[in-house]
């Protein structure tokens, strides 16, 4: 399996840490509780557990705030209780430059959710991390629209 998984937020700079696109960076000391983080050929995961509740989107907040580089909020292993928990996804993906932010997302709860939170006209919504990740590289290699999101409606 690629990526290494781990309980805690990283830092910014993983080459400088000894961190590459496949390898954890090293922990910032005030770890998260709520939240595990994956790097997948480089790109972020950030995976919520439990309820996704007030705590758990601080917590995805500052990971997305901590690193502005690619990332995939990945929601298939949290419990979405409300659409209000997810606008914050919104918000965050209009404060990031370029389409680097997307969502995955293969509970069906879930992703009847998505639509009534305007997530899916905000953001790339994939049923996998693994096919965000496969868009975005696509996209590095000048094949596909990767995790822009045309809504023309």
């Amino acid at each position: 399996r690629r990526g290494t998984s781990f309980c805690m937020p990283t830092t910014v700079d993983d080459e400088s840490r000894g961190g590459g696109p496949d390898r954890p960076r090293e922990p910032r000391p005030d770890a998260l509780q709520h939240t595990k983080v994956t790097i997948r050929r480089g790109v972020r995961v950030i995976a919520p557990q439990g309820v996704f509740d007030d705590p758990v989107t601080a917590e995805v907040e500052a990971l997305m705030d901590a690193d502005p580089g690619p990332a995939v909020v990945d929601l298939g292993e949290c419990v979405l209780t409300s659409v209000e928990v997810l606008q914050f996804l919104v918000a965050a993906r209009q404060d990031r430059t370029g389409a680097d932010l997307a969502v995955a997302c293969r509970r069906g709860t879930g992703r009847q959710m998505l639509p009534r939170a305007g997530i899916d006209r905000q953001l790339a919504v994939f049923l996998t991390v693994e096919d965000a990740i496969q868009a975005h590289l696509f996209c590095r290699a000048g094949i596909g629209p990767g995790w822009v999101v045309n809504d023309s409606t």
